[in-house]
């Protein structure tokens, strides 16, 4: 379809949305995947570049038993929220769930998204910093069993 017909589509669109004709949502999602180049992209590449930002960085020290994970950088993935196309890729981007974090804050926060992927448990938190609320609750326990027993635990650091 060329520029001049997604022109017309878009405006089409613009009218339904402005008249109330049709599922408004609907609507808006179909005008801004017009509008969105981004839709262009496979899937599997956007998904890769979604991955690519957020991966988590290993930190090596000299000493070769120590081991230090910068773990997700605040809002690393927003990218969620820009439209649905991004999102649906996303949710649909298994790489992107393998990190559950490093503390059991962040693994009881994420579990649920890892699905099917093997997952990367990362405990990096020192003894002395851990808040008195950290312990595995009944869900993250029978989540972590159900990945053991389908042995879907890639990597474990502690």
């Amino acid at each position: 379809m060329g520029s001049e017909a997604n022109l017309k589509l878009i405006k089409l669109l613009e009218r339904q949305i402005k008249e109330g004709k049709g599922n408004e949502v609907e609507l808006k999602r179909s005008r801004n995947s017009l509008l969105n180049i981004s839709v262009k992209i496979p899937a599997e590449i956007l998904g890769s570049i979604f991955a690519w930002c957020v991966v988590r960085e290993e930190k090596f020290s000299t000493d070769p038993l120590e081991k230090h994970f910068a773990g997700l950088e605040k809002g690393s993935h927003n990218f969620l929220l820009v439209c649905h196309h991004w999102f649906t890729v996303a949710v649909n981007t298994p790489e992107l769930w393998r990190f559950l974090g490093k503390s059991l804050e962040e693994w009881d926060k994420r579990y649920n998204r890892a699905g099917t992927v093997p997952v990367d448990l990362v405990l990096d938190t020192h003894p002395s910093h851990r808040h008195p609320g950290d312990s595995l609750g009944i869900h993250l326990q029978n989540a972590l069993m159900n990945l053991a027993t389908r042995d879907k635990i890639r990597q474990v650091h502690l």
